[in-house]
């Protein structure tokens, strides 16, 4: 069978087509970088205090994203700290919506208070960037 394109055909098609991806993903790029908001967000330390009802949680390559009573906005490393007496052993994907967190200033520790049912809430603790129960590690 004989082609139905010229080479010089394709080779137009070929850089038309390179091009418009080439484009794309600068444009991705350039949007990604320009609504990245994470300077934002205050990181938490020993110095840092954190008090509030989070109202928001986002995750992104390891780090947590949280805001506190809708306007405070906190994050947090949370891909190395672990509780092992925990189902959901990761801060990472611990920390919900609605969890009342507490961080005193000094300290390494994150309580996260989570209410169960109306009236009866758990207290579960984090410590920044360690790993807590290590012997129940599964």
């Amino acid at each position: 069978m004989k082609d139905k394109f010229t080479k010089d055909f394709k080779i137009k098609y070929v850089i038309y087509f390179g091009s418009i991806l080439i484009l794309g993903f600068v444009i991705m790029v350039t949007i990604s970088i320009l609504t990245d908001d994470s300077e934002d967000f205050t990181l938490i330390t020993n110095e840092t205090e954190v008090i509030g009802r989070v109202s928001n949680v986002e995750r992104n390559h390891g780090t947590v994203f949280f805001n506190l009573n809708d306007s405070l906005k906190y994050k947090v490393r949370g891909s190395d700290m672990n509780n092992y007496a925990y189902t959901d052993e990761s801060f990472f994907f611990f920390l919900m919506g609605n969890d009342w967190i507490e961080k005193r200033t000094g300290t390494d520790t994150l309580l996260i208070e989570r209410q169960i049912r109306a009236g009866q809430s758990e207290n579960f603790i984090f410590a920044i960037g360690k790993q807590l129960n290590a012997e129940l590690k599964k």
